[in-house]
């Protein structure tokens, strides 16, 4: 878990300095991140490397909804909170494999990376749908 603190606003003189507290959990800490299961978390991995690679990868594409699936519907139903359409759900996979370029494998959990990329993903979906 990571924490970050920094000083209030009030406290900071320059504009580009100002922050708020951050204690808690950071926004990558999900509780259905199953990184005690090395198998789910290579086979997203070698997904994701296709995907930068190869964006148009329909079997990395699948393999890695098959082995996300559960992170990947949550955070649809946070963000519609209705049931949801096969063109969303394409939506949201299309947007996953084009951000794939962005998966630095020597730095991100790859399904911790997942996890953020859903939740910008379908974020971005339904703010596009609410215009």
């Amino acid at each position: 878990m990571e924490v970050r603190m920094t000083l209030p606003a009030r406290q900071i003189n320059s504009a580009l300095f100002r922050g708020v507290f951050i204690v808690g959990p950071s926004p990558t800490d999900h509780p259905l991140v199953p990184e005690d299961n090395p198998v789910s978390v290579e086979k997203t991995r070698a997904a994701l490397l296709r995907l930068e690679e190869f964006p148009d990868d329909d079997v990395a594409l699948n393999s890695l909804w098959e082995e996300n699936h559960q992170l990947i519907e949550r955070e649809m139903h946070r963000h519609f909170r209705s049931s949801f359409s096969d063109v969303l759900l394409e939506r949201i996979l299309s947007g996953l494999a084009s951000q794939a370029r962005f998966f630095c494998d020597e730095f991100d959990e790859p399904i911790a990376w997942v996890a953020r990329c859903a939740n910008l993903e379908t974020r971005r979906a339904a703010l596009e749908l609410r215009k």
